[in-house]
């Protein structure tokens, strides 16, 4: 005997289900060797975004990555992992540390998220956060 099963994956089976809303929540602090962001993370698609406290991040999970964008290429910063998984309609939010010494003499940096080893966020669509150094 067969049974089939006929479903629907609200998520789909690419990146259309994952949108993000990356809004910063107060100041950017400054520390002795870095600088400090506290982000909040809106999960405005409609997959489960699962997350990872441990390095290296598993393929799948969601991360913050800031970059900095020198002569059209992506440099990329430390990551930092989302303090839990969220759910479609969910907030996150997560401390970013940027170190001095990888910043040089930037102005700006962006932030995004990840989703490991598949893609970036903004790639499909969803907008970055970019913030002006001091």
């Amino acid at each position: 005997d067969t049974n089939t099963l006929v479903a629907h994956n609200p998520a789909g089976s690419g990146q259309e289900g994952f949108a993000a809303r990356i809004e910063m929540h107060g100041e950017l602090r400054e520390l002795p060797d870095e600088l400090a962001v506290t982000l909040a993370i809106s999960n405005t698609g409609t997959a489960f975004w699962p997350g990872s406290p441990t390095f290296p991040y598993p393929a799948g999970t969601i991360s913050v990555g800031p970059y900095l964008l020198e002569d059209g290429r992506r440099v990329e910063l430390p990551r930092t992992a989302l303090p839990r998984s969220v759910a479609a309609g969910g907030v996150a939010g997560v401390e970013v540390r940027l170190p001095r010494a990888a910043l040089g003499d930037s102005r700006e940096v962006a932030f995004d998220l990840v989703r490991e080893g598949i893609a970036w966020f903004s790639e499909p669509e969803s907008p970055l956060l970019q913030l002006t150094l001091p």
